[in-house]
C-alpha cells in the first residue's frame, strides 16, 4: 500500500507515525506544500519520498491520502487525489465552506472513493459511553445539552508563536468556530441533527489575531432538544465538558479529567460511569485510522460520519450568518 501524507504539522506527523505503527511495511510519501526545512529526526526515516508539487504527488499514485493541511486547501487537494484513485482521510473540518465540502463529497461518491473526515471524538472511550447512554432510555427524553471548550491559544503549543499557527489566521481556516468544531460534531453524533441555529461570534481577547476567539451558539435539534455550545481561545484554565439533561437523569462528560458521571433522581444520587485519569490520548487517533483503513474498499462505512461532517459545515455557515444578521437560521 502507498500512503501520501499531505502536510507535516503536528497532526500530520501524528498520523504518519500511527500509520507506520499499524502498518510498518506501508510506503509513505510526504507532500509539503509550504516550508523546506529538513524533516524532523523522528519522521525522516519513515518517509520514502518528499514532494513539493501536486503533479509529483498525483504521479506517485497513492492508494490512500491523509490530508492534514489547512482547511481551505482540503478540497482542491482532495479532488486531485480522489481523481487519481486515492481513498481520502481528511482532517477536520472537511473544508472551510459548505459549498467546497459538498463538492468533495459528491465527487468521491461519484468516483466510489472512500472519504473519511477525522473527527476523533466518536473514537474516545468516555464519549462512546456517553453516546450509548444518551441513545438508551436510561436518561429519558433529553431536554437540553451544553457543550463547552476553552483554552488559551498561546498555551496550545508552548515554544511556538501562536500567531503563526493555523488557528490564528483567517486565510488558513482559523478561529474558534472552525478549529473547535469537534464540539459541534460530537453533539450531532450523540444527540441528533440540527434544524435551527442562532449564534454570536466575537473577538474578545488581545491575542493579535484576525479570527473569532469566542463563539456562543444554540442549536434546535430534530428531537426538539436545545443544545448550547461554547467555544473559546481565551480561557486560562483548560476546560472541556458536555452535559446532557434528561427527564430521568443528567449525564456529564469531563474531557479534562476523562470522567463520565451520571446524576440520577434523588439526593446525592451520583454515579461514576467511566473514569480513566491517565488515558492514552493517542488511542482514539489509532482507532479512527484503523476505521479508515478498514473502509478503504468499503466507502459506505464512512457515509454517516461524512454526512455529519457536512452538517457541521452547515451549522458553521448558519452560525456565521446568524451572528451577522441577529436572526435564527434554519437548515
Amino acid at each position: 500500500m502507498k500512503a501520501l501524507i499531505v502536510g507535516s504539522g503536528s497532526i500530520g506527523t501524528r498520523h504518519l507515525k500511527n500509520l507506520k505503527q499499524l502498518h510498518p511495511k506501508v510506503s509513505v510519501a510526504l507532500w509539503r506544500q509550504h516550508g523546506r526545512q529538513p524533516l524532523a529526526d523522528d519522521i525522516s526515516p519513515l518517509v520514502e519520498s518528499v514532494f513539493s508539487s501536486e503533479a509529483e504527488a498525483v504521479a506517485w499514485r497513492p492508494d490512500i491520502a491523509l490530508i492534514c493541511n489547512p482547511s481551505p486547501l482540503h478540497v482542491p487537494v482532495g479532488l486531485a487525489l480522489a481523481r487519481a484513485g486515492a481513498a481520502l482521510f481528511v482532517e477536520k473540518p472537511l473544508a472551510d465552506t459548505l459549498a467546497a465540502g459538498r463538492e468533495l463529497v459528491e465527487t468521491c461518491r461519484a468516483l466510489k472513493r472512500t472519504l473519511f473526515v477525522a473527527y476523533n471524538f466518536p473514537f474516545n472511550e468516555a464519549l462512546l459511553q456517553c453516546h450509548e447512554l444518551v441513545q438508551s432510555p436510561q436518561l429519558g427524553r433529553i431536554h437540553s445539552i451544553r457543550a463547552e471548550v476553552g483554552q488559551y491559544l498561546p498555551d496550545w503549543r508552548p515554544g511556538r508563536d501562536y500567531r503563526e499557527g493555523v488557528t490564528a489566521q483567517a486565510k488558513l481556516g482559523g478561529g474558534a468556530l472552525l478549529e473547535l468544531s469537534h464540539e459541534i460534531d460530537h453533539v450531532l453524533w450523540t444527540s441528533g441533527t440540527a434544524q435551527n441555529v442562532s449564534a454570536r461570534l466575537k473577538q474578545r481577547g488581545d491575542l493579535e489575531i484576525d479570527v473569532d476567539d469566542t463563539v456562543e451558539m444554540t442549536l434546535e435539534l430534530s428531537s426538539g432538544a436545545l443544545a448550547s455550545i461554547h467555544l473559546d481561545l481565551l480561557r486560562r484554565d483548560p476546560f472541556r465538558q458536555c452535559t446532557w439533561a434528561g427527564a430521568e437523569g443528567t449525564l456529564v462528560w469531563n474531557g479534562i479529567t476523562n470522567e463520565v458521571i451520571l446524576h440520577e433522581p434523588g439526593v446525592n444520587n451520583r454515579r461514576v460511569i467511566y473514569s480513566d485519569p491517565k488515558p492514552d490520548r493517542n488511542a482514539m487517533y489509532l482507532a479512527e485510522l484503523e476505521h479508515f483503513l478498514t473502509a478503504v474498499d468499503h466507502p459506505q462505512l464512512c457515509e454517516a460520519s461524512t454526512q455529519r461532517a457536512l452538517q457541521v459545515l452547515e451549522v458553521i455557515e448558519a452560525a456565521r450568518k446568524s451572528s451577522r444578521t441577529g436572526a435564527v437560521v434554519s437548515l
